[in-house]
């Protein structure tokens, strides 16, 4: 349902984006609301107030709204719409139609964008300073130093000098400027690589996959037989031929359109991890059975009840009496 300012002169409403309050039920406060619609309608009276009467948030100000609530508004980070006005707040901006310019969709989504690009500036720093730094070193061919000046430290070599305004210089400011590179600038990793992290992942699908439901205790063995042959297989190293070469494979996959993919083949997985297992096994129940079976009785015990246990439950007999009585007005009809 939309709802429209009451206010001479002005004609927001929530449909146009804006934030509308409904009167306030306190009478001290509701008298102030009228006074300050009656200051460009000289007609409206507190009877004049209906259920559907609303003032817009262009005759607020941000003092009016909770402070939690305004800093994430300036912020970008929530909407007006949402903003919540405090108990004590009262109208006091008159403003028209033209002082309360209507947003408009592509406004909001440059604020958005604008927002972003603020909160990931951190992570784009590095790659605009390397423009600057091009653009402001000087033209003057100079020569490369012979050597180093100190054993241990990087020797001076320095990249290629550019004025600025040079074609060379605006060719690369386009390139490291595209709004497609900056956008995966942020989606990087900020320390470390999350390959690992994702293959990992994978591998728990395979042990354990979604589309079969497990009790606690299998799926926790699940999860730690997984572990184990991660830190068993993570690190392999490439398989060699006979005569020391390292072996590699070239792939064609569909999202490359033709181009080919050289990957490198990994040596065998190994699973020296379940034999170790079952022997350690067999080693604690042949030294005391007892304490084995008292350790899996305390696991079994620390197993979370099911959810449906935690729902409130009713009578049998009160189940069936309310499904047979459900079931009568049927047959009686």
């Amino acid at each position: 349902m939309v709802f429209y300012c009451i206010c001479g002169g002005c004609n927001n409403s929530s449909k146009s984006g804006h934030r509308v309050h409904c009167f306030p039920k306190d009478k001290g406060i509701l008298r102030s609301w009228v006074q300050f619609v009656k200051f460009r309608r000289a007609d409206f009276s507190a009877s004049s107030v209906t259920a559907y009467s609303r003032i817009c948030s262009a005759h607020f100000k941000e003092e009016d709204y909770h402070s939690g609530d305004a800093k994430m508004v300036s912020l970008g980070l929530k909407s007006k719409r949402t903003a919540k006005l405090i108990p004590t707040a009262v109208p006091s901006v008159h403003a028209n139609h033209s002082a309360c310019p209507v947003p408009r969709s592509r406004d909001t989504v440059c604020r958005k964008r604008e927002i972003a690009t603020m909160l990931t500036d951190a992570s784009q720093q590095e790659t605009v300073a390397s423009v600057d730094t091009v653009e402001s070193v000087d033209t003057g061919d100079q020569p490369l130093p012979s050597s180093t000046s100190d054993a241990g430290t990087q020797c001076f070599l320095k990249p290629p000098r550019w004025s600025h305004g040079s074609l060379a210089a605006v060719k690369l400011e386009n390139i490291m400027m595209r709004a497609a590179l900056l956008k995966d600038v942020r989606q990087l990793s900020p320390q470390h690589q999350t390959f690992s992290l994702e293959a990992y992942h994978s591998l728990i699908l395979h042990f354990a996959p979604k589309h079969t439901g497990f009790s606690y205790l299998g799926m926790y063995s699940r999860l730690l037989l997984a572990a184990l042959h991660y830190n068993h297989n993570a690190n392999r190293e490439t398989a060699r031929r006979s005569d020391g070469t390292e072996k590699y494979c070239v792939r064609y996959p569909r999202f490359r359109k033709g181009a080919h993919v050289v990957r490198p083949i990994k040596e065998a997985a190994s699973y020296g991890y379940a034999t170790s297992l079952m022997k350690a096994l067999r080693e604690s129940y042949a030294n005391s059975p007892a304490v084995l079976r008292e350790v899996g009785a305390n696991l079994s015990s620390d197993a979370p009840a099911p959810i449906a246990k935690s729902f409130e439950q009713i009578p049998k007999e009160e189940a069936i009496s309310l499904y047979l009585a459900r079931q009568s007005r049927f047959k009686n009809t």
